[in-house]
């Protein structure tokens, strides 16, 4: 007579969109029961310890995923059993979201069920898979999209779907193994990614990191900088147990509006996208993985403590790598006191909104692990371990406890103070969190401080003045701008800089050291000899240098020192010369005796500006002579000379018949009128 026995196993995908870990997840090793007499579902506890491997055989299942690229948002899922001699009876059921398309040596029982025929021991069923999945409100690590899980058609990033899988037989012991086959993509405990990929590994502290990133990704980050970190951060982050792998896929962005910045599933599998940094104290990728290092379950008092403790320590360990400053991470904590999540009651979560406990948690948190420092030898770090070490529900009272074993009574009291109401602590000065956190790398920010009392100074041939816009300033070849830079060491060390500036073809570089806290003033010098749009960058700040080729100053006026003279006399000419465009200007001045340039003078100004320059010309010849410049001339007389030397021996003092002294002179004084009244009747000014 044989024993009949029955197995069921049911493997499960279930979603933490970002928040709590899920724990419960059946390995890909599959499971095996033992026989028994009754039709009840065997368990563990019921195995034979007489059972030997001779009598244990094995119902194998492999699951293939395959893309539809015709069919954007669908896979397609073949399941294949090989069943051994001793199975009497093999039943599956399909998800929900499933279309079956074939079927060999099965049939369908029931809606989602299908029987095994019992006519081979191969049997297969193939189904459509829907997998796209859309966020059902605004979540944590909200992005502008909606799409948890997509399929865009050359490739695919979604849930592992559950297969219950239940089979009877005869004899010793029947154990299901499971495996997964992809042409290319990966499969995780919770996700599947379908398309190619290059997968990059990483081992520390007992855990190995597989950073799977798609051919249709474009990190951000290098591969090496992402993995150095969750190494780094997994060192840590000493909270308890680490998950023996991490799975993390790099989400492609391109063609795909995701409706989160990244999820985990699953106890570690997790997506992040492929855009997301890791220089911000909102460190999607250490959030993520801190999730990983959640099991706990928490009540409704004591969610908050979930995402806020991610949020805290996802900026803390991003601090201590030295990805951010101080400045930084102390303004991204202090956003959980600003309405209106200021208002919040973490205990309470109807008051939340959509980042309550993702804003105002991560401050609660910051501040708990501030105070539990300044207490004694532990942190935040003690109260976490005690947390996902804790058996059953965490209540409030619960978390209370903790926190003031891990530091006093008056970390307790701030516990219940700011989780039971809305009051918010606040933030930490970099020398305080030095002192009770360490020391930690330095960190050199840059930025440029052009303002009233740091103003930038323009310099060269036509001006030197003071610019105190702050986002740019227009200047024209051959300026030289100075450009003030503040530099400052927000970290907790001191910490060398060499700030390299690129400015058109050439490169200008500040160097220094700085200690923690300190601020430098220094000065970017540059003389710009092409025109063009230049922008500098220092740090995240930008300033941009329009370079212009100068306006075209103009002469405005022309004059002279007098428009009679005799032959050989000078004549000084001025030229008005004035700039009414909107930029430096420049422009040469000619000056002119009769159409020929006798001088030239070089006139640079500034926007606004006008000056006047001068030459002197001396004509040659009697008569009427134009003199002036290219644009303007002036008629000027020129006459014989009217003073003529006559030797002492040859003067006489005799007059002319009719004359005497008085009418000699009479007669002379009316030659030179009627000459200067024939001067005057001739003298014109003509421009041109």
């Amino acid at each position: 007579m044989f024993r009949a026995a029955v197995a069921l196993l049911v493997v499960c995908s279930v979603l933490a969109t970002g928040v709590a870990p899920v724990t419960g997840s059946v390995a890909d090793s599959g499971m095996s029961s033992t026989s028994s007499d009754s039709m009840a579902d065997a368990t563990a506890a019921e195995r034979s310890p007489a059972l030997t491997a001779s009598t244990t055989r094995t119902l194998d299942l492999t699951t293939r995923y395959q893309l539809t690229p015709s069919r954007p948002g669908e896979v397609l899922v073949t399941l294949h059993y090989e069943i051994p001699s001793t199975v009497t009876a093999v039943e599956t059921r399909i998800p929900e979201n499933a279309t079956v398309t074939s079927t060999t040596g099965f049939a369908r029982e029931s809606d989602r069920l299908y029987a095994w025929q019992g006519t081979s021991r191969s049997a297969d069923l193939t189904y459509r898979l829907a997998v796209n999945e859309t966020a059902g409100g605004r979540l944590p690590l909200a992005a502008e999209g909606e799409y948890l899980f997509a399929d865009p058609g050359p490739w695919a990033l979604f849930r592992r779907p559950s297969t219950g899988t239940r089979w009877e037989w005869r004899t010793g012991e029947v154990e299901l193994t499971r495996r997964s086959v992809v042409e290319e993509g990966v499969v995780s405990d919770q996700l599947v990614f379908l398309g190619p990929v290059e997968e990059y590994r990483r081992q520390a502290n007992g855990q190995t990191f597989r950073l799977v990133v798609p051919e249709a990704a474009t990190l951000t980050e290098s591969p090496t900088a992402l993995l150095d970190s969750l190494a780094d951060a997994s060192g840590r982050l000493d909270v308890g147990d680490r998950d023996r792998e991490v799975v993390v896929v790099a989400a492609p962005t391109a063609g795909v509006e995701w409706g989160v910045r990244g999820l985990q599933t699953g106890e570690s599998d997790i997506w992040v996208r492929d855009t997301e940094p890791l220089a911000t104290p909102n460190n999607v990728w250490l959030h993520e993985y801190v999730h990983s290092r959640q099991s706990y379950q928490p009540t409704r008092e004591t969610r908050w403590f979930t995402e806020g403790s991610a949020t805290y320590y996802a900026a803390l360990l991003t601090l201590e790598q030295g990805y951010v400053g101080y400045d930084d991470f102390e303004s991204w904590l202090a956003l959980g006191a600003n309405d209106p999540v200021g208002s919040t009651v973490l205990s309470q979560p109807v008051t939340w909104g959509v980042e309550g406990d993702y804003r105002k948690g991560a401050l609660v948190a910051g501040a708990l692990d501030y105070r539990i420092r300044g207490a004694g030898e532990e942190s935040l770090a003690t109260v976490f371990a005690d947390v996902n070490g804790h058996d059953g529900p965490l209540s409030a009272a619960d978390l209370r406890g903790f926190v003031g074993a891990a530091g006093n009574e008056s970390a307790a009291e701030a516990t219940e103070r700011y989780t039971t109401t809305d009051a918010a602590p606040p933030t930490w000065p970099l020398s305080a969190h030095i002192d009770r956190f360490g020391a930690f790398p330095g960190h050199i920010t840059a930025e440029f401080v052009v303002a009233d009392d740091t103003p930038a100074v323009v310099s060269g041939p036509y001006r030197n003045a003071s610019v105190t816009e702050s986002a740019g300033t227009l200047v024209v070849p051959n300026e030289t701008l100075s450009l003030p830079v503040a530099i400052r060491n927000d970290g907790g060390q001191p910490k060398a800089y060499e700030l390299t500036f690129t400015v058109g073809t050439g490169t200008e570089r500040l160097n220094g050291t700085l200690d923690p806290g300190e601020r430098r003033i220094e000065r970017l010098n540059r003389t710009f000899e092409e025109p063009g749009t230049y922008t500098l960058t220092a740090g995240t700040d930008r300033y941009t240098v329009f370079v212009r080729e100068p306006a075209v100053a103009q002469v405005v006026d022309v004059s002279v020192s007098a428009t009679a003279v005799a032959v050989g006399e000078p004549v000084t000419v001025t030229a008005t010369v004035q700039n009414d465009g909107p930029r430096p200007g420049e422009t040469t001045v000619a000056f002119t005796l009769d159409g020929e340039r006798v001088a030239e003078r070089r006139v640079t100004l500034d926007a606004g500006e006008e000056t006047t320059v001068s030459a002197t010309v001396v004509p040659e010849r009697p008569g009427t002579v134009d003199v002036g410049t290219d644009e303007t001339v002036v008629a000027v007389e020129v006459v014989e000379s009217t003073t003529t030397a006559v030797p002492t021996a040859d003067r006489t003092t005799a007059t002319s018949p009719g004359f005497g002294v008085l009418g000699a002179l009479v007669g002379v004084v009316g030659v030179v009128v009627t000459l200067l009244g024939a001067v005057a009747a001739r003298r014109t000014g003509r421009r041109r």
